[in-house]
């Protein structure tokens, strides 16, 4: 019995030697900088009605993308306040940029 309890203690000490080692590589990663958030000012959100309007999307489409993409996401855009969106311009046009929609030309 006392065999089983000291093959026990050698397991848990090379489980603990293996925590502490992966905990070691982990600590020696660089630090992500956190997530600047500079581009979201008040005046930057815009309603459905002017994305859809400028990028030539179904509102069905935008709709979806805002409910994929939330604030919180790194990549968001979309605020949801009650049973509405508002959007961040300056991020929907990044996003846009990298996903191929384009804006509507103007004259």
């Amino acid at each position: 019995m006392s065999d089983d309890v000291a093959a026990i203690a050698r397991d848990l000490e090379a489980v603990i030697a293996t925590a502490n080692a992966a905990l070691d590589r982990l600590r020696a990663l660089p630090a992500r900088a956190p997530d600047a958030r500079s581009d979201v000012e008040l005046d930057d959100w815009a309603r459905p009605g002017r994305i859809v309007s400028e990028f030539e999307i179904s509102r069905s489409h935008l709709h979806r993308l805002c409910t994929l993409h939330p604030i919180s996401e790194p990549t968001g855009f979309a605020l949801r306040v009650g049973a509405r969106f508002l959007i961040s311009r300056p991020r929907f046009e990044r996003y846009a940029r990298s996903n191929g929609l384009r804006r509507r030309e103007t004259k």
